[in-house]
Formats: C-alpha cells, structure tokens, sequence
C-alpha cells in the first residue's frame, strides 16, 4: 500500500512539474477522490488533497521569482496583471475562516475542516484562474468534469442494475444507489450543478462553426447528461431532482425564443399531470411542503439550530468550525413522531397509545451540519460567514445576467454563461434541504464555478490591469 501511495505521488509530481494544466484537469476529474483517506506521520489526509498541495507546490516553485506578484495578480500575459476576481471576497473569507476557528478554540478537527473546505479550495481556485485561464478558457474546466460525471454515474447505474450492494450494503436496504460515495445525496449534490452545465456547453458546442469532432462532442455530451440524470434518479434524491428541474426551467425560458416555447409547454403539460394525478399531486405537495419524514426531520433541525443560535453571542459568532455539533446537542430532540399513516386522529392516538407512540417514534441523530445552505453558513462561520456567503452569490448573479445580456443572441457562449449561472441556482434550492457545499468535492466544486463565472467577466469586460 504504501509503495503504491508513493509511487503515485511521484508519478503526479512529475505530471504537476512538467505539464501543470494537465496536472488540474486530472485534479478536477478525480475530486471524488477524497474518499481515498490515510495518514501521513500521524496527520489525516485525503488523495484529492495530496494532488492540490503537489500542484501548488509546483506553481509556487515555477514563480518563485515572483511569488509576490503571483500571489496577488492573476497573470493574464507577460507584464500585464489583473486581480483576482473575487479578490477581497477571498481576503475576507479566510479572516472569517479564522476567527471561526478561535471560536472553537482551533480544535483539531477544526483545522482539518478550514484546511479541507476554504484553504485548498481557494488555493485551487488561484491555480485554476492562473494556469487554465490563460488559454481556452473553460474547456480545461468543463470537459474534466465531464469524465468525472461520467464516471460516477456509471457507478450508480451499474448499482441499479447489477449489484445495489457493490461499495455501499448498508444503503441499498433503502433501495438506493450511492455509486462511489457514502451516501445517496451526494449522488445528486455532485451531479445537479455539472448536469445545468453540461446543458449549456452541449448547445454552445452545437452552436459552434468549425469545430473538429462537433457531432461527437454532441453525442458525448448528451451521454454524460442522460446518464447523469439517471443516476440522480436511481439515488432518489429529490432535492437535487427539483433543483435541476427550477434551474432547467430557467434556463430553457432563457435560452432562446423556440426553446422558451418548448420548456414553457413542458411546464404546463408537467404542472397539469401533477395536478389530475392525485397519488402525484400529493406526493409533489408533500415533498414542496417538507412534510415526508425527511421534510420533518429538516424542519426540527432548523428549529434546534435557530434555539441554538439565539443563546449568547451565537447569533453573531456561529458555533465555530466544526462545533455545531457539540453546540446543538443542549437543543437537540432525539426523535420526533411521524403520521406515516395519514392518520386523522394522528395527535389523539399519539397521546393516548403507547404502543402507536413506539409504531411511530423516528428517532433523530445529530447531524453534522443543519441541512440549510444559509443555517449551515451561519452556525459554521457565524453572521458575516453567512453575508458574504450571501453576497458572493449576489455578485455571481449580477456577472451572470451583465455578461449573458452582453452577449448577442446567436453567439454560442451565452449558453455556456447561462449553464454557469444556472448551476448555482441548483446548489442553491438543493441546499435548502441539504449541505451543498461542507464536503471536500463540493467545496472545490463551489470554487470552480466562482473561478469560471470570474474567467467570463474577465473575458468579456476585457480590461486587464
């Protein structure tokens, strides 16, 4: 084990040194490779975070001369410099990074999180706007996460069909695929937000004159997202499924005036099968109105976190990194009641049976996080963890719309800056009920998009300092 863990570090050091933009690719292709976890001399540590430290490793000794400049400018070409985008939105961030971890006295575990879910993932975003944005723009970006997506729900389908217990017995007694991860959420957590902006380079690339290979990007393209899709749905993660489904629908209205067409006449004929279809209607209320088990279990851990935070000074100050969950515990219920049955006299019988209390107790761990894209902010980071997160996304958007309006209708990269736009609008509503962005790919994930939002306003304002 340990020659092969070396022996695979050599292999990507010499790639890093040699051909760094490669190096990033297979970085981004690979993220789902923090699952690979060991220990060196003692310290935790993870695959994916070996490939980021090598790869800055190697950017920081090939601008060692000047690391200053390097470390502050985004070098778009010789003797021409811009900052960063995002620039003091990153300064800000790692001060608030920091004082989340005095919250929790820089406890260990603390450390391990502000290394794995801010300090890497920025320093990669650093990388990723240096190295991949200086040539191609997006396609280094894109495609990898392409054969990543690809690779993962291979995994899942091959779950579905052949063997629900290859990698995960404990989840396929639910009857759902995790493909490589450990859980089935992450199945549409990671896949949601790369589907949105696969849509957008597939018909960006159909717009494209000239291209080399054009019909086979396209059938590759339309593979990735159908099995992407598919894998989603064999996870059954409903969170995600409606998150693609707001931003698709946002997408197509925008697109252009024959898919606006289209997408509106889906809508209408979808909101009209839900609404004559009572077993679907009821099942689409509940999943809207979070009152599946999943729904109530949600709702009472945002009721604990909210008692949480409004204790002391925690309404400003969070719970500190990595101690939300020693601080809930004081608020937290073990278990709630669930009318599984629909039963009308559900509140009566509960009150006056113990054996229908037993039939219908849900016991309810402590999770790690509040499964509420802002709660989780804000217990983790504390208030302004919280607002700059907020902020962060308003600016993402302002790009978003300012250079999709820029453009004209017929250029083929305004449906790649729509597809980028609208990932985040999945992160966003799939975060509402789960944690979109506490999770070593996720974070990198998060980041990469802020690094292509970036890129495109760079490019399109195209007024380098």
């Amino acid at each position: 084990m340990i020659f092969w863990l070396i022996l695979s570090v050599v292999i990507f050091a010499i790639l890093a040194w040699k051909r760094l933009d490669w190096a990033i690719m297979l970085t981004i292709a690979l993220l789902p490779v923090y699952l690979l976890r060991f220990k060196i001399f003692g310290l935790p540590t993870t695959w994916l975070e070996i490939m980021i430290w090598l790869c800055v490793v190697a950017w920081l000794i090939k601008n060692w001369r000047n690391l200053s400049a390097a470390l502050k400018y985004n070098w778009r070409a010789k003797k021409i410099f811009c900052p960063y985008p995002w620039s003091w939105e990153i300064t800000a961030l790692l001060a608030i990074t920091l004082i989340a971890l005095a919250v929790n006295n820089f406890a260990w575990s603390a450390l391990g999180v502000w290394r794995a879910y801010f300090l890497e993932p920025i320093l990669f975003y650093l990388l990723v706007v240096n190295v991949v944005g200086r040539e191609r723009m997006l396609d280094k970006i894109i495609w990898p996460l392409s054969w990543s997506a690809l690779a993962v729900s291979a995994v899942a389908w091959y779950q579905q069909f052949v063997d629900l217990k290859f990698l995960n017995p404990v989840w396929s007694l639910m009857g759902r695929a995790t493909s490589i991860f450990e859980y089935s959420n992450a199945v549409g957590l990671y896949l949601a937000p790369i589907i949105i902006l696969l849509v957008g380079w597939l018909l960006a690339t159909e717009r494209r004159a000239g291209l080399k290979h054009k019909n086979w990007q396209l059938v590759y393209l339309s593979l990735v997202i159908i099995v992407s899709l598919g894998a989603i749905v064999f996870a059954r993660s409903d969170g995600a499924l409606l998150g693609l489904a707001a931003a698709l629908f946002i997408f197509g209205l925008l697109a252009n005036k024959k898919i606006a067409v289209i997408t509106a006449t889906l809508a209408v004929c979808a909101g009209l099968t839900v609404y004559f279809t009572p077993a679907l209607k009821l099942y689409v209320g509940d999943q809207l109105a979070l009152k599946n088990l999943s729904g109530e279990i949600r709702k009472l851990q945002w009721k604990e976190t909210w008692k949480m935070l409004n204790q002391g000074g925690r309404w400003f100050w969070g719970a500190g990194l990595d101690g939300y969950q020693a601080a809930i515990k004081p608020y937290h219920q073990e278990g709630l009641f669930f009318n599984k049955d629909r039963d009308p006299d559900f509140k009566q019988k509960t009150i006056a049976s113990a054996d229908y209390r037993a039939t219908h107790w849900q016991p309810v761990e402590i999770y790690k996080y509040p499964h509420n894209i802002w709660l989780n902010f804000w217990s983790e980071l504390g208030l302004l963890g919280m607002l700059l997160f907020v902020w962060l996304l308003l600016k993402y958007f302002y790009f978003g719309v300012k250079n999709f309006w820029r453009l004209p209708a017929k250029q083929s990269e305004r449906y790649v800056v729509l597809g980028v736009t609208a990932a985040m609008i999945t992160v966003i509503i799939h975060g509402w009920v789960d944690v979109p962005y506490f999770k070593n790919d996720l974070a990198v994930l998060f980041w990469l998009f802020l690094a292509m939002m970036g890129l495109i306003n760079f490019k399109n304002k195209n007024s380098p300092r």
